[in-house]
């Protein structure tokens, strides 16, 4: 059976929702071209280079973070490979600036809420 299609039945079993579905799908598909070899002969050093590939082309964390996390669905739940992901650490997702006076009107604006609904 296809990778693909294996790995599409697995997240429907499992009522992932379609937009995850979608995404991982994304992401597994980039991966299978850049790693152009038989599935069964993936490594962790497919995997680092695939998310080192995608940092360098200046993904953000969050990107890097989803497409780690479908790798290891396709990797542990598919291919049955669980040892991969023990060292792999998560990327860092920078959280975006808070200024000052958007901070202190959300503040404000929360507390009338509140005053408005006691």
């Amino acid at each position: 059976m296809d990778i693909i299609e294996s790995f599409k039945k697995e997240m429907l079993r499992r009522r992932y929702s379609p937009k995850t579905l979608g995404t991982y799908l994304f992401c597994i598909k980039n991966f299978l071209k850049f790693c152009d070899k038989d599935p069964k002969k993936f490594a962790k050093s497919d995997i680092i280079g695939y998310l080192n590939k995608i940092s360098e082309e200046g993904k953000s964390g969050s990107s890097i973070n989803v497409n780690l996390q479908a790798l290891k669905f396709l990797m542990e739940s598919v291919l049955n490979k669980r040892k991969y992901f023990y060292n792999i650490k998560y990327s860092k997702v920078e959280k975006a600036p808070v200024n000052d006076k958007t901070d202190v009107f959300c503040r404000i604006k929360s507390f009338r809420i509140v005053e408005f609904e006691s």
